[in-house]
């Protein structure tokens, strides 16, 4: 399998106050969309577990290119490994809609011994895995734009619903603590148009998130540093925004498909 393919509604957890569907719930389909596809080649989280080992994200970024689409709305996520695993594995993906594309990105993944806390090659397990060149940024190396001035601190203390499989703090946590950092009016005015996250030592339920957003020297560029009981830098961000399209609400409500069910 080449391509993993995966149809999804857009459901209420994962659509925006606009009722589209959400940088957080664009992170959360391709994730899913990905341990589809590690779950074809018997390497999903729960077969690496009999195994005494598990799967780590340690970085992913994407682009929004239109407006996403509306509650009730079918997307299908496209996903394909772009370069050959060795002790990381690469994964580029695209969401489609009415055969447009609406978002698209990448990621990288590792496998870790749980006991050791040590990286696994990917390769000793991950077989016959087809592989397409194929990146949507043209590299998987990039650097994060040179940090402004402080603009704002988010803090956010961990909890049981915060706890991913691998009982530590989920990624999309600290996607959600970078999302909020902002005030509020901005994020009212604003869409997320571009995300890059790097996630670089784990956290523990009942640990306080401290979010730090720096402005950049573009426009609606910013930075984010989120520190883990004071000194531990457990993950950096960049995330550009662009101000709401007034089209943002073009739709013929009367007329939704889902309500044809």
């Amino acid at each position: 399998m080449k391509y993993c393919n995966k149809e999804y509604y857009v459901i209420n957890a994962i659509m925006d106050q606009d009722f589209r569907l959400s940088p957080a719930g664009i992170a959360g389909l391709f994730q899913d969309c990905f341990a589809t596809y590690m779950a074809h080649h018997h390497c999903a989280a729960f077969d690496l577990r009999r195994q005494s080992r598990m799967w780590i994200i340690s970085d992913f970024s994407f682009k929004v290119s239109d407006i996403q689409p509306f509650w009730g709305e079918t997307v299908k996520v496209e996903l394909w490994v772009s370069e050959q695993p060795a002790v990381k594995v690469y994964a580029d993906f695209r969401i489609w809609h009415n055969g447009n594309i609406v978002a698209s990105g990448d990621s990288t993944w590792a496998m870790l011994d749980i006991e050791k806390r040590t990286p696994v090659r990917a390769n000793s397990i991950l077989h016959d895995v087809e592989v397409c060149n194929e990146l949507i940024y043209g590299t998987h190396k990039r650097k994060q734009p040179a940090s402004g001035s402080f603009e704002c601190r988010h803090k956010h203390i961990t909890n049981r619903s915060d706890a991913d499989f691998n009982h530590h703090v989920t990624n999309m946590t600290y996607l959600y603590v970078c999302l909020a950092a902002l005030p509020g009016d901005y994020l009212q005015s604003h869409l997320v148009s571009e995300l890059s996250i790097k996630f670089k030592q784990e956290s523990f339920i009942g640990e306080e998130l401290e979010c730090s957003a720096f402005r950049t020297d573009e426009t609606d560029l910013w930075n984010y540093e989120i520190v883990t009981a004071g000194e531990r830098v457990s993950c950096v961000a960049t995330i550009r925004y662009t101000e709401k399209p007034e089209n943002i609400d073009n739709i013929d409500y009367d007329n939704l498909s889902i309500r044809g069910i």
